[in-house]
């Protein structure tokens, strides 16, 4: 079912050597002891101080007491005219400023790790302008890369790692934008019966895991692969319990290492069912982590320590979502390697998540949190130390879009 073509072989020799809500529902079953917390904390913030370089202080800098958030955060919200735009939330977690003024509604961007270059898509149903922009940091020098017939839409762009290279999907197909050519060439051919989209680059640029969305659409949803650009080859996820591929990596990823990555899922019931996986990308293998029926396990975020440890969001759910039926809540949770042993409640509150992003000193998690029908409310910073009070970011967040980006 699966064929494609490959057209960027020079381009393929540049990227192999390329350095990424409370409500009625049961409580989870976890211990919540104050010195194990406090143990558990100082030595999840000691791994991220050892692993992480502090930047070199400057004369002029200002206290980093000072900021909410370690860098700007991006995100895409509805202007006054109704249509998404792109939005700049500062390091004082109060300042937003908007980026885009586009007459056509922004459909997905992405950030340059480097230089904080904003690519994005815009679409216009009734006059069929499609196309792809580049804008910088300070919203000055626009510029469209590419523009697509009427019938090829643009699908969410990403940024190699190291920001020299852009992956889009551009009708069924995928392709490599090189910045230092301008020029675009075909990664993946898609057909009629299926179409590819990007999805995250491995931390060294060199794999990339993209969806494979059958035509028309299966209830199965979109199908995780991983492209490897060393062998040009696509990778399938192993086969599971009788699906052709493990439900839960229909849901969200995240990178652990740059050859292996979580899929997890954290709604209730229905395809994808909920829980936590660890994938191999080198070969497709998986690793069940949490999976089950009846209460349902949610996960959401999660992030392992330098020690093999984690941190997540977690909760139990014992029924399908249904119109009507509050959303279900989770907390910010500490465990072993398996998810499960010594599984210990880090914080006291509890979080109807849509959305939750860790922060780039993987200090805090940002959430959107929704209401009990599932419709975005507010967004929260929610430091890992429970010392450290949860801070309202945006306390109406019901135009905005599911989308965030960290700047450089």
């Amino acid at each position: 079912m699966k064929s494609f073509l490959i057209g960027v072989a020079s381009m393929l020799l540049l990227l192999s050597m390329l350095p990424s809500c409370a409500g009625n529902v049961p409580t989870p079953s976890l211990t919540s002891d104050a010195d194990a917390i406090a143990t558990i904390v100082a030595g999840t913030l000691s791994a991220i101080q050892s692993a992480t370089p502090s930047p070199e202080p400057t004369a002029t800098s200002t206290s980093e007491l000072s900021y909410v958030l370690p860098r700007s955060l991006y995100y895409s919200a509805k202007d006054s005219n109704g249509k998404y735009q792109i939005y700049r939330l500062d390091r004082d977690g109060v300042t937003i400023t908007q980026i885009t003024f586009e007459q056509n509604d922004l459909r997905s961007f992405d950030i340059s790790p480097t230089d904080g270059t904003i690519i994005y898509s815009t679409s216009d149903n009734t006059t069929g302008d499609n196309q792809l922009i580049a804008i910088d940091a300070n919203s000055a020098n626009r510029r469209v890369l590419v523009e697509a017939p009427t019938s090829e839409f643009f699908g969410t762009p990403v940024w190699s790692p190291n920001g020299q290279t852009l992956v889009f999907s551009q009708g069924n197909d995928l392709y490599l934008y090189s910045f230092s050519t301008g020029k675009s060439a075909l990664l993946l051919a898609g057909s009629a019966a299926y179409y590819f989209t990007p999805e995250l680059f491995s931390p060294d640029g060199r794999k990339l895991i993209v969806r494979n969305h059958p035509t028309p659409g299966a209830p199965e949803g979109a199908f995780p692969e991983i492209y490897d650009f060393a062998s040009n080859i696509i990778i399938r996820i192993s086969e599971w319990e009788g699906y052709p591929y493990p439900p839960t990596c229909l849901g969200n990823m995240t990178w652990i290492t740059q050859d292996s990555f979580f899929c997890f899922y954290h709604s209730d019931g229905g395809m994808p069912m909920p829980g936590l996986l660890g994938v191999n990308a080198n070969d497709g293998s998986i690793k069940i982590l949490m999976v089950s029926k009846s209460p349902f396990q949610l996960v959401a975020a999660p992030h392992q320590d330098s020690a093999g440890n984690l941190i997540y969001l977690y909760g139990e759910h014992d029924g399908v979502y249904a119109q009507g039926k509050p959303y279900p809540t989770l907390s910010l949770v500490h465990s072993d390697a398996d998810g499960i042993t010594n599984r210990v409640m880090l914080r006291p509150e509890t979080f109807r998540v849509r959305v939750a992003f860790w922060s780039p000193d993987e200090r805090a998690i940002v959430i959107l949190q929704c209401d009990e029908l599932g419709r975005p409310s507010e967004l929260s910073l929610v430091p890992v130390d429970p010392s450290m009070p949860v801070v309202t970011l945006l306390s109406d967040a019901s135009s905005v879009s599911d989308t965030f980006r960290w700047g450089p």
